[in-house]
């Protein structure tokens, strides 16, 4: 409103003083034209007269009207390729602010806006075990609100992830697709594209075994029976594969037993000693379970024998012996091994 106002003061102004004023010359302007980018350019006003009130139009090559501003420099993002002609209309003062005119001059832009690239971008796939994975997109262009979904082979949609990297892990078995929707933008933030674009997973699912040991009692004082149940268990809810699990506890002279393949207890533990097969090697008790373990089943076999303390040799030894249990790499068709050891201490001051 302002600039109007002054525009239309400057003009009245010109208007009372028109007989008197030594115009400048052609009162005319040049007007500059600097590519910001493909499709923004900045304009603004050379002369040699101060020049003020600047009001700019832009139009087609049909003469449509398609911008307006005020000021200067003026910008202007055009809307695509073409031929436009933009005007400014301001007043020009000669030097001693007493001769004005009022300038409408125009200038020819022509415009080229390269075709975006190719929509498309690229999912990398990177499993880091049998059941987790990462899903990477790769492209030239910039997604914005970045949204996956991961669906099941009956099109349920079982998960959903935002970002460009996104980190999952299945819980069974079978055919799924993830996909990735975006829009897709260039450098500038201009529009290219929305996409939405799948892969396709394969997952097949490994057992996973854990051991759990039970030692009654932890503490004890000069030779005494100790009782060990140890529990395998499936926690992956995938069934074993029919090879062996086997595992191992390190022969140590302090601690003898027998084994007992009808032991049914360990203390308050219930054991089924019959299903498995107990081995004695140069370096380690083997425990071997040679049927199917189902999944997220579990299996106990235990031992009770006599702990015979060594006595130590200094004030500084320990006291304490570790009665530790792990599962052979690889049992039962598995392989995670980050979770195939158990240990309790034993103490006897």
């Amino acid at each position: 409103m302002y600039r109007f106002f002054l525009l239309t003061l400057l003009l009245s102004f010109v208007s009372l003083n028109k007989a008197d004023a030594q115009l400048p010359p052609n009162c005319q302007v040049t007007i500059p034209q600097i590519p910001v980018n493909d499709s923004t350019y900045q304009f603004f006003t050379m002369s040699g007269y101060t020049t003020l009130g600047h009001q700019w139009t832009v139009t087609d090559s049909y003469y449509n009207l398609i911008g307006t501003g005020a000021g200067t420099p003026f910008y202007f993002t055009f809307p695509e390729s073409g031929y436009y002609s933009v005007c400014v209309q301001a007043v020009l003062w000669d030097s001693s602010y007493y001769n004005s005119c009022i300038t409408n001059t125009c200038t020819s832009v022509y415009v080229y806006l390269p075709p975006p690239a190719p929509c498309s971008i690229d999912v990398y796939v990177s499993q880091m075990n049998d059941s987790s994975f990462v899903f990477d997109m790769y492209s030239n262009d910039y997604a914005n609100n970045a949204q996956w979904t991961v669906t099941d082979s009956g099109s349920t949609t079982i998960a959903t992830g935002s970002g460009t990297t996104f980190n999952y892990t299945f819980t069974t078995s079978g055919t799924f697709d993830v996909c990735f929707q975006a829009t897709m933008e260039d450098y500038y933030g201009n529009f290219v594209c929305a996409i939405d674009t799948c892969v396709f997973v394969q997952v097949v699912l490994k057992p996973d075994l854990t051991p759990g040991v039970n030692l009654i009692p932890n503490v004890i004082a000069g030779p005494k029976n100790i009782s060990i149940a140890v529990k395998v268990t499936e926690v992956n809810q995938v069934n074993t594969d029919g090879t062996p699990i086997i595992v191992l506890f390190k022969i140590d002279p302090q601690f003898n037993f027998v084994w007992n393949a009808a032991l049914l207890n360990v203390g308050f533990n219930k054991v089924e000693n019959n299903k498995w097969v107990y081995k004695k090697t140069p370096n380690f008790h083997e425990f071997t379970y040679n049927q199917v373990l189902g999944a997220g089943q579990k299996s106990s076999f235990g031992i009770i024998g006599m702990f015979t303390p060594i006595p130590p040799i200094g004030e500084d030894d320990d006291k304490k012996t570790s009665i530790m249990f792990s599962i052979l790499p690889f049992s039962g068709g598995e392989i995670n091994g980050a979770n195939n050891i158990d240990t309790e201490i034993l103490n006897h001051p």
